[in-house]
């Protein structure tokens, strides 16, 4: 018999003591119950938060029905846990909030089962809600985009993307309506990192100081509290044309850290982009060939990936021609760049006169050139 087609029956407890010895009441037993093909790997890590890193609780190879394992997961603190299967896309997650869960598992039909959790429950059953949701609009989606290949009139899709749009509210409005109502800290971190506030940082500010009055005792909540407060006020007030413009220092292709305050004295013009960003390739595409046409201009530029892709990023340098100044911030949206020069969108730019203010910000790709025309450049 081909031993990748067996199925196990087989109880695994998994045996996790964090730092300190703590008796069977401050703990929560997780009990797996599987139907995986031979020599699976069973990894359960605690999930992390803010600055933390994933940190693995135990893993354990499937070879025989006789193996067993025992966790223990402390309850001093109610945290997320994710279970996965090596050779399946299947992810569990749990939250410790009782003393027992049980959670079968059989990875040859994708299903799972988990009981014993009443945070685990309500995040299952806000999933469901979400796969309900998001099924209808890939389908939207799809029509829409069959459609517009056959350039047909706008009329036909125009309610179609209207739909869609009520489609993606309806998923914000749900996963909203569950972070306000649930009772369970760490679920409540669950599904906050799903809703996306874009540009809203008040909005998410107002969020997170609710969630920390519901919650005053529970770090990563106050934490994230604490950062949505500090970006909030970062971005109250914005650099404007004839502001002096900060300096930023970060690294370039090799490693070594670049100052703008190199260009003091120079009209010089930085921009801000990633490569995940269409738009932003986009528009440094536009911004090379307006170089290209205007080399004789006495202009430096100085493009910023906010990107934590270091090695993708290098490779889309060369083979682009990106043969200006280029600096990455792989903190992104909480590094120096943003929250030095306080912008909160991509792709975005300024124009900077010799000593150092703003002539120009937000240009757009097709205006670039006339940008620099109008505003007559020196010679080199």
């Amino acid at each position: 018999m081909n031993k990748f087609k067996l199925f196990l029956l087989c109880i695994i407890t998994i045996w996790y003591l964090p730092g300190c010895k703590l008796n069977n009441s401050e703990k929560t037993k997780v009990v797996i119950y599987t139907s995986v093909p031979l020599n699976t790997k069973l990894s359960i890590k605690r999930i992390a938060f803010g600055d933390e890193i994933d940190s693995l609780v135990d893993s354990a190879t499937i070879k025989n029905n006789h193996d067993s394992l025992v966790l223990y997961v402390s309850k001093n603190e109610d945290r997320a846990f994710r279970i996965t299967l090596s050779g399946s896309y299947l992810q569990m997650i749990i939250v410790n909030d009782s003393k027992l869960i049980r959670v079968h598992i059989n990875s040859f039909f994708n299903q799972y089962t988990i009981q014993g959790s009443k945070a685990t429950a309500s995040l299952n059953a806000l999933g469901d809600k979400r796969i309900a949701i998001i099924k209808v609009r890939n389908l939207l989606g799809k029509k829409i985009d069959s459609l517009s290949k056959l350039n047909v009139d706008r009329k036909i899709i125009d309610p179609l993307k209207a739909a869609m749009e009520l489609n993606n509210q309806e998923l914000r409005n749900g996963d909203l309506a569950y972070a306000d109502t649930v009772s369970n800290p760490a679920a409540f971190m669950e599904v906050n990192g799903l809703i996306d506030f874009e540009n809203d940082f008040e909005g998410f500010k107002k969020f997170m100081l609710k969630a920390a009055a519901r919650f005053p005792n529970y770090k990563p909540i106050r934490q994230a509290k604490d950062d949505a407060v500090s970006t909030a006020k970062i971005f109250e007030e914005e650099y404007e044309v004839g502001d002096q413009l900060p300096h930023i220092t970060l690294p370039n292709e090799v490693g070594i850290p670049y100052s703008t305050s190199a260009l003091d004295g120079r009209y010089y013009l930085i921009d801000f982009w990633s490569t995940w960003c269409n738009q932003c390739l986009l528009f440094t595409k536009a911004e090379y060939k307006v170089l290209q046409k205007h080399s004789d201009v006495n202009l430096a530029v100085v493009s910023v990936a906010l990107d934590d892709q270091r090695d993708v990023w290098k490779k889309i340098i060369p083979k682009n021609k990106f043969n200006w100044i280029q600096l990455i911030d792989q903190k992104m949206w909480q590094g120096t760049a943003v929250r030095t020069l306080k912008f909160d969108s991509i792709p975005f730019n300024f124009l900077v006169s010799p000593r150092g203010k703003i002539m120009a910000k937000a240009i757009k790709p097709d205006s670039l050139e006339s940008v620099i025309s109008r505003l007559d450049l020196n010679k080199k």
